[in-house]
């Protein structure tokens, strides 16, 4: 009984100071307020045989209110903007578009002309001291192209240098880009210096899958912010 009688004036105490550790309740009554404290000082006590049984219905945390939205009038600026963004995904898309070019451009080399001549499909290729062969189920397509120094002076041409980055396409869709090799005249890293009107043959070799139709295939030549395309024929 005295237990309770000190558990009563705590209550009485905190519902007074307005200091009270509770959970934030709203719309209880005060007599409520008092069971639940008093249940909560009394849980903790090993030797209270008689913990108060109160309404644990009263223990609703306040909602959070949800911020509140100014409407937008139909037809406004606002909401023709909204509704513009909301119905196109490439509005908000931070991919930054492709500038296609002439592939004259991507090379930007003066009186050099890159042609490309002819393709083929062949299981190896290659000399002897250098020959590539098609894995299991693969064959390689291989794209011949002419260099040609088309100015009365001698020019050193070095692709290598310029980074630039190729990849086969047939009917729009990626097909892969072409393999690494040690080919003396691979165009990836073709460097010569040319004498004046002198050409000189290079190629780029593609591994594709033997059961793959290429059809109205292309080369995409890129150096970073142009990229031009090479028709294959």
């Amino acid at each position: 009984m005295k237990k309770r009688l000190i558990v009563t004036a705590a209550v009485m105490a905190l519902a007074l100071t307005g200091c009270g550790s509770g959970p934030n309740l709203d719309d209880v009554s005060r007599s409520m307020e008092a069971e639940y404290m008093a249940g909560t000082l009394l849980k903790y006590d090993k030797n209270n045989d008689d913990m108060l049984d109160y309404d644990r219905s009263v223990l609703r945390a306040t909602p959070t209110p949800e911020p509140t939205r100014t409407p937008v009038p139909f037809g406004s600026p606002a909401a023709s903007a909204a509704s513009q963004n909301s119905s196109d995904p490439g509005a908000a898309s931070d991919t930054p578009a492709v500038n296609y070019v002439a592939a004259e451009q991507v090379y930007a080399m003066n009186q050099v002309d890159i042609k490309q001549m002819s393709n083929e499909i062949k299981s190896t290729y290659g000399s002897a001291d250098a020959a590539i062969s098609a894995h299991k189920g693969k064959e390689l397509l291989i794209v011949h192209f002419r260099i040609k120094n088309k100015s009365s002076v001698s020019q050193k041409v070095n692709l290598m240098k310029k980074e630039l980055q190729y990849t086969l396409t047939a009917d729009g869709e990626t097909v892969g880009s072409p393999l690494m090799t040690i080919l003396r005249n691979d165009l990836q890293y073709f460097k010569e210096k040319m004498a004046p009107g002198r050409s000189s043959e290079a190629v780029l070799v593609f591994e594709t899958d033997k059961k793959q139709t290429l059809q109205n295939m292309s080369i995409q030549v890129t150096n970073g912010k142009m990229t031009g395309e090479i028709a294959i024929h």
